[in-house]
Order: C-alpha cells, then sequence, then structure tokens
C-alpha cells in the first residue's frame, strides 16, 4: 500500500498546474449536470487514479475532466480496467477492477458505475480467474478482490 501511495503521490506532482479540476462520470460530465440526481460528490470518479490530471481522466480512465482545460466531446476507450453492476435508473451500483467469467455472468460490464459514491466496499478473498470456486481447490491462486457499492447521494 506505502508503494501505491508513493505511485501516485509521484505522479500527482507531475500532473501540470494546468489540470486544476476533477474527473467526473460521462454520464454526469461537468456542472450544471446531464442528469437531475447528479451531484459533485457522486459525480466525482472513485479512483484517485483518475483524478491525478485531464490526462490520467481523459486517457487511462476514459471520463470527463471537468476544470480549466476544455472537454473533448468523446472520452477515448480507458486504459485501466473497472467493471460494474448496475445502471444510472438502478439505486445502487456495484464498482470493481477484478473480473472473470462468473463477473461476467452475473452481468459485470466494463467501465464506472454511472454514480459513484460510496456507500460500503466489501474485501473478497476469490480464486483467481474462478471467482464461483471454492478457495479450498485453489489455495495458491487466492486474490484479494475489492466490491464498492455505489450510491447516487447520501
Amino acid at each position: 500500500m506505502k508503494t501505491t501511495g508513493l505511485i501516485l503521490a509521484t505522479l500527482a506532482s507531475l500532473a501540470s498546474a494546468q489540470d486544476d479540476g476533477e474527473c467526473n462520470i460521462r454520464e454526469c460530465g461537468c456542472p450544471p449536470y446531464r442528469e437531475k440526481w447528479c451531484d459533485k460528490y457522486n459525480a466525482r470518479v472513485f479512483s484517485p487514479i483518475c483524478q491525478i490530471s485531464k490526462g490520467f481522466c481523459d486517457y487511462t480512465c476514459g471520463e470527463v475532466w471537468c476544470g480549466k482545460s476544455p472537454t473533448p466531446p468523446t472520452p477515448p476507450a480507458p486504459k485501466i480496467h473497472m467493471y460494474h453492476l448496475g445502471n444510472a435508473s438502478d439505486i445502487h451500483c456495484y464498482q470493481t477492477n477484478y473480473t472473470d467469467p462468473f463477473y461476467k455472468s452475473l452481468g459485470y460490464v466494463d467501465g464506472f458505475c454511472p454514480f459513484q459514491l460510496v456507500d460500503s466496499e466489501d474485501t473478497l478473498e476469490v480464486c483467481n480467474g474462478h471467482a464461483n470456486e471454492n478457495t479450498k481447490y485453489c489455495p495458491k491462486d487466492i486474490i484479494n478482490i475489492t466490491v464498492y457499492k455505489m450510491g447516487k447521494s447520501r
């Protein structure tokens, strides 16, 4: 965890001053928001990497940068992988950076949840590549994943 924090701090220090702003999800965009349920809390992308700079937001995460720099009309495909289960009409959405055939069968798709207010988080121990398998059958290939439960408002 300390290494990740150091890397993020280094990357943040490299971001230019012109990148003042924040990374928001595409469904909301920048104020005035596109959806009535969007606000400054649930429109903001829940990812430190995406908040580093306009470049990280646009090109690494594929979301929308709101700040002094103009927003591109269509962000390119994200270079980091995030998966979610839920859509803008739901009350909750579940987001993780892990997927496998089991999670896909549950309905997880590429991208961030359409709203980004974290209600809770669960860390799960799963078999890498086979999350539905009992971990006693993959003792050397167990990983921890975090699933975030997102909500629209507090």
